[in-house]
């Protein structure tokens, strides 16, 4: 069995400046931080790849799209930002440089985009895949192939309250992998090692499952605050009205059900069919009489889901070629190896030293309840 790792590098960031901003040590301590964070990680399991993917600088093709999008994030102005911004870029030149990590970045997509594709292409692969991340576009992602053999998942890691996003009925992975349901299916490979990973990994933090077509269709509905996505409708007295009330969480989820009841069969995202049938449910839902509405919330429909579904068919063209060659260079790379004297190496980097604690304790921070919302906190 084959596993990847595919970590977040933003959400590394992210995180790394939420906890050194309460220490008071962000120019003190981020880098040796992000560089211990991708060591830890890159060791919880005996990966047959690493990937770290960051967001470019330069902006994407959705804000080229959309001028507002995420126009409403606002930065921590008690942050030095310029030396995060260099600290986090000679982090990630760094990390370029090694051997043993594929390191994605490209102008124009960002790193959800990157993401997908990975994903995708090592589930091709029959390869399993672990996303370090707390996007919840990644969610979209999540599902398993008994005959594949191979399953999604996505480990929010933190210090603490840690979460799993798991796809729904993920134990019959589980128990295919263990051999409950076909002995010993998959003999003479790593699934016992991955199985006791992934049920560590449970036991450890909160787990919550997620359907892949409930997350895609709540989240065409309701749009995106953080992202600056509006929701497919907003009305007030039966009428389309942009200062009424529009369609949240709750109610996206009450919208899906409401949807599955009518259509239980495998939605078609993509499909204009579907578009079709969720604004006829859309305004049963919101009791709206207005009847010029179903092709208003048909159009804004269609703009969330190609802003928000992860698949390549909303992007243009030359995005999406630009992206698989990039991941293919990545792939393909040639990697050299050189003749080294393993002791001394293993002498430079402390190997006969007594290891350190795995965290230390200058950056254990008490747990005071505040969940860390990266959407929230900056936009790099």
């Amino acid at each position: 069995m084959k596993v990847s790792l595919i970590i977040d590098g933003n959400y590394l960031l992210y995180k790394s400046v939420f906890i050194l901003k309460k220490l008071r040590s962000i120019k003190t301590d981020l880098n040796d931080l992000l560089v211990r964070e991708l060591m830890k990680l890159s060791k919880s399991f005996s990966y047959d790849n690493v990937y770290f993917v960051s967001d470019p600088k330069e902006g994407t093709w959705r804000k080229q799209a959309y001028k507002e999008y995420k126009g409403t994030r606002e930065k921590d102005d008690t942050i030095d930002w310029d030396f995060v911004y260099s600290t986090y870029k000679e982090f990630k030149e760094n990390v370029r440089a090694k051997r043993n990590v594929k390191y994605l970045e490209l102008p124009g997509l960002e790193g959800d985009d990157l993401i997908a594709h990975i994903v995708r292409e090592n589930n091709k692969k029959e390869h399993s895949c672990v996303i370090v991340g707390s996007d919840g576009d990644l969610r979209q992602l999540l599902e398993f192939d008994l005959n594949k053999k191979y399953i999604n998942i996505q480990w929010n890691y933190k210090f603490s309250d840690q979460r799993l996003y798991l796809p729904e009925n993920y134990q019959l992975v589980i128990d295919e992998l263990s051999g409950t349901v076909n002995e010993n299916i998959f003999e003479l490979d790593n699934s016992s090692e991955f199985i006791n990973f992934l049920e560590t990994l449970i036991q450890q933090t909160k787990i919550q499952t997620v359907t892949t077509e409930e997350i895609a269709v709540t989240k065409m509905i309701q749009g995106d605050s953080g992202d600056n996505i509006p929701t497919c409708v907003k009305c007030k007295n039966g009428k389309m009205n942009p200062e009424g009330r529009g369609i949240g969480k709750d109610g996206a989820v009450t919208v899906y059900k409401l949807y599955k009841e009518i259509h239980p069969a495998t939605i078609q995202v993509d499909s204009d069919e579907f578009i079709d049938n969720l604004s006829d449910v859309i305004i049963y839902y919101k009791k709206i009489k207005d009847s010029t509405a179903k092709m208003k919330i048909m159009e804004q429909l269609k703009f969330n889901r190609m802003m928000m579904v992860l698949n390549p068919d909303y992007m243009p063209k030359i995005t999406y070629e630009n992206m698989k060659k990039h991941y293919n260079d990545v792939e393909n790379m040639n990697i050299g190896y050189e003749v080294e004297d393993l002791e001394s190496k293993l002498e430079e980097d402390d190997f006969f030293k007594e290891p350190e604690p795995e965290l230390p304790e200058q950056f254990m921070v008490e747990d005071d309840g505040e969940e860390f919302d990266p959407d929230s906190f900056w936009d790099l």
